[in-house]
């Protein structure tokens, strides 16, 4: 079977991941924020005020989905069904970047290497929702709610008892920070580019029991809050 691919999120979520990577390492605050890549880190928080234009997200509940592999085994996975739409003043790119933190605080980028069957599996179980694959949401997100784009973020499941998670969805605002040292100097990665944070999109969830019977009554969401990441 064909495999998704998300063009350009191995790419950015390698270079946050050493963003990440040095940031802890230094415990450097900026501008009054403190990056900590952990899974029960208090992250940042964006101004009261938008300072930049922002897409409208609306989800519906992370489930559960266990397929049956072309060798006879079962595999299960995690996605998340969302719709973005533009209610800014213009036409504007829309690249998601969609990750999913473990509670032991491994980072999973979404659409890694996933089936084009799965995809299906989900868009025959959301016959309300009318999903496009994750590659064709890149592009030009046009203005209005008759132009929204609707898609999916599934990952492979990482662990049998899931627990708590978040999800932390990029891509939706064009509110960016410098990451500046206690100098006021902007800090460089070793790549050699200025490192950022980004306005972003954080749901937490905590699953009821072992996470293999995710009914409506077994998913709780704890958290839906704009972060800088």
């Amino acid at each position: 079977m064909a495999a998704m691919s998300c063009v350009c999120s191995s790419i950015r979520f390698a270079r946050r991941a050493r963003a990440l990577t040095l940031l802890a390492a230094f415990c450097v605050g900026f501008g009054g924020f403190v990056a900590v890549p952990s899974a029960s880190a208090d992250y940042p928080q964006p101004g009261f005020a938008p300072k930049a234009w922002e897409f409208d997200l609306d989800y519906r509940q992370p489930q559960r989905v266990v397929l049956r592999a072309p060798n006879g085994e079962t595999e299960a996975y995690w996605y998340l069904a969302y719709t973005v739409t533009n209610d800014t003043e213009q036409e504007r790119t829309f690249l998601p970047d969609i990750v999913l933190v473990t509670r032991t605080g491994e980072v999973l980028a979404a659409n890694d290497n996933i089936p084009m069957g799965v995809f299906e599996a989900i868009r025959r179980r959301t016959p309300g929702l009318p999903l496009v694959a994750p590659q064709e949401v890149f592009g030009r997100l046009l203005i209005g709610e008759d132009r929204a784009r609707s898609s999916v973020a599934i990952w492979r499941e990482p662990l049998r008892d899931m627990g708590t998670f978040q999800i932390f969805v990029a891509g939706l605002s064009g509110d960016v920070e410098t990451i500046e040292s206690s100098d006021g100097t902007p800090m460089v990665g070793d790549d050699g580019e200025t490192l950022l944070v980004r306005k972003t999109k954080r749901l937490g969830f905590r699953v009821l029991g072992d996470g293999i019977d995710t009914g409506p009554d077994s998913i709780k969401q704890e958290v839906d809050e704009w972060v800088m990441r």
